[in-house]
């Protein structure tokens, strides 16, 4: 839903639907401009969507949301039996945004300063983790994160809270 639809009056949001073949390429199978993202818009997105496959017999096995809670409700309203899941971009960028507003150093006088490198030490540290091909490696790479962010409680918080 990064995507909008802008005419001098109105800015739309752009719900789209896509696929995922068995080669991994994407194709897009349906689109809505939305009037708000809201519960009740997403509602009727995806019960048009769910009406269409119901005429081929067929679901959705797993969805995949931009964290929108609103969103998040509806489909599993709809589609109970199908598993869901954040994208990992969203996610990304998620964690990025929270790092940079809550993970701040002082200088000597007590002012912020900005600091590219403690964001991209704590970036990296969660690269690991998103990256972490087993239950081993992840469990010491949140470990790492945790001692990489242990003095921005607010952070770590909100990254055990929302994603962990």
């Amino acid at each position: 839903m990064d995507s909008t639809y802008k005419t001098n009056q109105y800015k739309m949001p752009l719900f789209e639907v896509v696929g995922l073949t068995s080669t991994e390429m994407t194709y897009t199978a349906g689109f809505a401009f939305l009037t708000r993202e809201k519960e009740d818009n997403f509602t009727w997105a995806l019960q048009e969507c769910a009406n269409l496959l119901k005429c081929k017999k067929q679901t959705l096995k797993v969805i995949v949301t931009d964290r929108d809670t609103g969103l998040m409700n509806v489909v599993a309203n709809i589609f109970p039996k199908s598993t869901a899941l954040v994208c990992e971009f969203h996610i990304l960028k998620n964690v990025r945004a929270r790092c940079i507003l809550d993970c701040k150093v002082k200088d000597s006088k007590g002012k912020h300063v900005k600091s590219s490198d403690l964001v991209n030490t704590i970036m990296n540290a969660w690269e690991v983790i998103v990256s972490s091909s087993s239950e081993e490696l992840y469990a010491d790479a949140v470990l790492q994160f945790r001692k990489v962010c242990e003095q921005f409680p607010k952070f770590l918080k909100y990254v055990e809270s929302t994603i962990l």
